[in-house]
């Protein structure tokens, strides 16, 4: 395998953007990142990316140069100046999945204004990029290359939304590619319905409701998330939901096998789970159906169909079979037997329809009577409070390490920054920590059943 070279940081622009993310460095003539006044992002390398567009370098056209500014704007700010990989220091780590982990990062550099700012920094490793391409049974190469850097891809075009998880910069080494995101500090939105074993009404609405909004915006930009989730929702500083991880995103007619696998089982529709995605209201219908799953799973805590397996949950969505684990009133009821529907033409909820300006809405949902109160343009626009806002929000470099740091050579450009002694991660107190969340947990779930009256005793009392 040939050694990587050396080579000058890569900036992010428009025109590079069609080709991946990434384009030369800035020469004689252009101009520079702090005067760039059409794109927020940027993106360095210390190693030179081989394919970063998933096309060879045969067939990749060389990126046109920048013209020069004719005047330039004092006042205009770029929202990130230059933060170089070198000047980040990994703290903590955040979670991991199937393919990545998240640190936490922090600008240790006191030569740039973000000095001792946090992002969230999502790390893959080039093997796992290597072994999916190889083991892709996809017919064009092209296709099955491109597939590695889809997140990097999407997120680099995608104008700001408050409720999507921005990507602010991306890197690579000899080892990773790093995607910097946007740092959400109240958690996911799992670890907030875990905490309180189920949300109220209200306060389910609202985060549904966020989601809605970003799940339109997303399909205003004619991309499908595919793996919309409880987990995959963050709960940034002022409270409001935002949407993360667009691993398996991808654009609604672009040319790729939609009938591979489409996010977690559990949260896919019947359209993903009978592999029948050939149409464009299908492919809508993935996000509005894991977004009900997502609802139901704030109000139960719980899954709506259970199963072991792609053929048991396939069954039990087929037959409709929807499992309360608490007695919940007729409208919402209805309202998940509508939304739950097998068949797509009668299904409530399922599409997105197009305004005049050409975003999509969901207009069934904004619409339903569940919503009365939920003011639309006052959620768009962050100004009606949040039901969970922890005061004050926890500052993750003070807090106790739940999971231990990578090894140094897992990361070799970012640098490791440990603890101190008091916060380092102990296995034996994360036990105890997890033994204790356990107890808690049961306990309310048993307090639970005692306080609330049995669906027969209900009846009874509503008959008398």
């Amino acid at each position: 395998m040939p050694v990587a070279k050396k080579a000058t940081p890569y900036h992010f622009s428009e025109q590079a953007g069609k080709n991946g993310g990434f384009a030369t460095a800035k020469k004689p003539g252009q101009i520079s990142r702090t005067q760039r006044l059409h794109s927020p992002i940027a993106s360095s390398s210390r190693v030179k990316l081989d394919r970063a567009d998933g096309t060879s370098r045969r067939q990749r056209k060389p990126t046109p140069s920048t013209p020069p500014a004719q005047s330039l704007d004092s006042n205009v700010i770029p929202k990130l100046s230059r933060v170089n990989l070198s000047d980040l220091e990994c703290v903590r780590m955040l979670g991991d999945g199937g393919w990545a982990e998240v640190y936490l990062a922090q600008v240790k550099s006191r030569t740039t204004p973000e000095s001792g700012a946090v992002f969230a920094m999502k790390t893959i490793s080039k093997r796992i990029f290597r072994d999916t391409e190889r083991n892709d049974d996809c017919w064009d190469r092209d296709i099955a290359a491109a597939k590695k850097h889809a997140e990097r891809r999407i997120l680099s075009k995608l104008p700001w939304n408050p409720f999507i998880i921005g990507l602010l910069d991306a890197y690579v080494d000899v080892r990773n590619t790093y995607l910097m995101l946007e740092y959400a500090p109240c958690g996911t939105l799992l670890d907030h319905v875990q905490r309180t074993g189920g949300l109220h009404l209200h306060d389910a609405l609202f985060y549904y409701s966020n989601i809605i909004l970003g799940i339109e915006f997303l399909h205003s930009q004619g991309i499908i998330h595919r793996d919309i989730k409880t987990d995959n929702v963050l709960i940034g500083a002022d409270g409001y939901a935002m949407i993360t991880d667009f691993g398996l995103s991808r654009y609604i007619d672009e040319r790729t096998e939609w009938t591979d696998h489409i996010g977690t089982i559990s949260f896919m529709s019947p359209e993903a789970l009978a592999k029948n995605m050939g149409s464009r209201e299908s492919r809508y219908a993935v996000d509005w159906w894991a977004a009900a799953v997502t609802f139901f799973d704030m109000l139960m805590n719980a899954l709506p169909f259970n199963g072991v397996g792609v053929t048991k949950i396939q069954e039990s969505v087929t037959a409709q079979k929807i499992h309360y684990n608490r007695p919940v009133p007729s409208a919402i009821a209805k309202f998940f037997q509508n939304a739950f529907m097998y068949d797509l033409d009668k299904r409530f909820g399922a599409l997105s329809t197009p305004r005049p300006n050409g975003s999509m809405i969901n207009a069934e949902l904004r619409s339903h009577p569940l919503f009365k109160d939920i003011r639309w343009n006052r959620i768009a626009l962050r100004v009606d409070p949040a039901p969970f806002v922890p005061d004050p929000i926890p500052d993750p470099r003070e807090e106790v390490h739940s999971r231990p740091l990578p090894e140094q050579r897992k990361l070799p450009e970012l640098k490791l920054k440990r603890p101190p002694p008091l916060l380092e991660f102990n296995e034996i107190r994360a036990d105890a920590e997890r033994a204790r969340k356990r107890q808690r947990v049961e306990k309310e779930a048993s307090e639970t059943i005692h306080r609330a009256p049995s669906t027969t005793q209900a009846e009874a009392g509503s008959a008398a």
